[in-house]
């Protein structure tokens, strides 16, 4: 006789594929899971590594901005100093011609000649004057022509004042002062 088993088998076999279905996919979400969890970690990880790598770089870019600040600072300061040795150099080597001016000055104003102001623009001269005549002011323009420490003169205004009982004439003259030692220094460095 044919043995049949009436026993739920199919149900028990269902039943044990239901729970290792349950168990395999219990199994597959827990690693799915710790993948996302370990992948998220990473690139966490890696995150944050770049973020402190980018602090560091700002700090030191913080720093070295400050140092070109101070570097520009200094040569700001330098540059001010630069020019004051400059200008003192210059002050230095053109201490005396304004003695070598006014001895010239002496030498070139004739008698009958009076200066009455001598104003000074770098190196151009201004002398207003009363002479007793023209003859005085054109002796004064050959004597500075003459000159070693003045050049270029040039009579702007030569008039006659009535006013007074002396027939006196009023004169402006322009001439540069020159330094016949910077010449000299050219034609050595030269």
């Amino acid at each position: 006789m044919a043995k049949i088993n009436l026993l739920p088998w199919r149900e028990e076999l269902r039943a044990q594929r239901n729970q290792e279905f349950g168990v395999i996919a219990g199994v597959s979400a827990g690693l799915a899971v710790l993948i996302i969890v370990g992948i998220s970690t990473f690139y966490y990880q890696l995150i944050e590594n770049q973020e402190s790598r980018n602090k560091f770089m700002q700090d030191e870019i913080t720093k070295l901005e400050n140092k070109i600040k101070a570097i520009k600072d200094l040569k700001a300061k330098k540059e001010r100093l630069l020019q004051r040795i400059t200008t003192i150099q210059q002050l230095q080597t053109n201490r005396t011609e304004i003695v070598h001016l006014f001895d010239e000055t002496v030498k070139t104003v004739p008698d009958g000649v009076y200066l009455k102001s001598l104003a000074q623009s770098g190196s151009n001269l201004t002398m207003t004057g009363v002479a007793e005549s023209n003859t005085r002011v054109s002796e004064m323009v050959r004597n500075i022509e003459a000159s070693q420490w003045m050049k270029d003169p040039k009579i702007n205004v030569i008039s006659r004042n009535k006013n007074t009982a002396l027939q006196t004439n009023n004169f402006t003259l322009q001439l540069k002062q020159s330094n016949p030692n910077s010449k000299k220094k050219e034609e050595d460095e030269g």
